[in-house]
């Protein structure tokens, strides 16, 4: 059977868009974590794989969070910089297909995080069975 290694940085740099409900004149300071930051996943075709997190935003506004998933591997440096992946046709499929953020069970795209809040979300992975990439 064919294993695979999924990697999914969920820095927020990289999960998410922000957008601040702050009037443009004023400075915000963006204070937001992520946790686990990085998860390794070694799996086979077939599999389903829930993992927590949890996101937290320690900032004084409230910040409106738009979550993709995208591919990247290591830079050619090793110092912890990533680079992002040609997105394939074959790929996107797959990131749609098999990967979601679950907030409650409820697939979700967005997420609204007052000051000082924390969310506990799950990102859920689901391998076909017939999966060749």
């Amino acid at each position: 059977m064919h294993k695979f290694t999924i990697q999914l940085l969920l820095l927020l740099a990289v999960m998410c868009s922000v957008s601040f409900f702050v009037p443009s004149a004023f400075a915000a300071k963006l204070s937001l974590g992520i946790n686990p930051p990085l998860i390794k996943i070694k799996t086979v075709p077939g599999s389903h794989v829930q993992i927590p997190l949890t996101i937290s935003n320690y900032g004084d506004n409230p910040v409106n969070l738009l979550i993709s998933i995208k591919p990247f591997t290591d830079s050619a440096k090793h110092d912890g910089e990533i680079q992002f992946l040609r997105e394939s046709r074959q790929m996107k499929n797959f990131i749609s297909g098999s990967i979601e953020v679950l907030e409650a069970n409820i697939p979700i795209a967005k997420l609204l995080l007052a000051p000082q809040q924390k969310e506990s979300l799950i990102v859920d992975l689901k391998i076909p069975k017939d999966h060749l990439y």
